[in-house]
């Protein structure tokens, strides 16, 4: 388990898990400044440095942008990525979808308008 230690710090206290159970909700915005999967509900827009993979069952209310970006998960907002994007059977993508190229499996489920190539805006 990792701990918190110092002046007036009770290390019974002060434990935090190592896991989370359930699917965690995240207000605000988020930023990956490395590779990164997402495991959570986020209340505001995602971005990542490198590539993303949004889990089955992960939500974003906002947009997503991305190095590269793997989705399994459901985006409300619309995502942009200037590398590869893939959408995974399962996944919802609403609003957007700006790809320097985009691979879509039967099952996945899209709406909006579409960019594919190297003139992204």
């Amino acid at each position: 388990m990792n701990s918190v230690t110092g002046a007036g710090a009770d290390p019974e206290e002060s434990k935090m898990p190592e896991m989370v159970s359930g699917t965690p909700n995240l207000w605000g915005d988020v930023r990956f400044l490395k590779d990164a999967s997402l495991q959570a509900n986020v209340h505001g827009n995602v971005e990542a440095t490198h590539r993303l993979v949004l889990a089955a069952g992960a939500e974003v209310a906002g947009g997503v942008k991305a190095k590269e970006l793997c989705v399994e998960g459901k985006i409300k907002g619309g995502l942009e990525a200037v590398g590869r994007v893939w959408l995974k059977s399962g996944a919802v993508v609403r609003l957007r979808c700006f790809a320097g190229s985009l691979r879509i499996e039967p099952g996945a489920d899209f709406q909006g308008e579409l960019r594919v190539g190297r003139n992204l805006p």
